[in-house]
């Protein structure tokens, strides 16, 4: 698995049919996209975990709205 070219050694545990993408950007600071042998996954630094098709779409479009994204500020 690769997040921005380095190699990370995690096992993530992630549902391929909801979570599996085609690459998207998202300008949130906690979105990352990392990419293993099946394709794209979206991940919330803030969440800590792999997100599905519908959050990374909605992270991507709604990004400065986030619950999550404003809670983090907050911290």
């Amino acid at each position: 698995m690769e997040l921005f070219g380095d190699t990370v050694e995690k096992v993530v545990n992630f549902y391929p049919k909801i979570s599996i993408l085609e690459e998207v950007v998202s300008e949130c600071d906690y979105f990352r996209i990392v990419k293993n042998e099946q394709g794209y996954l979206a991940y919330c630094s803030v969440l800590r975990r792999i997100l599905t098709i519908s959050q990374t779409n909605n992270c991507a479009q709604f990004w400065s709205k986030c619950p999550m994204r404003v809670l983090a500020h907050g911290l």
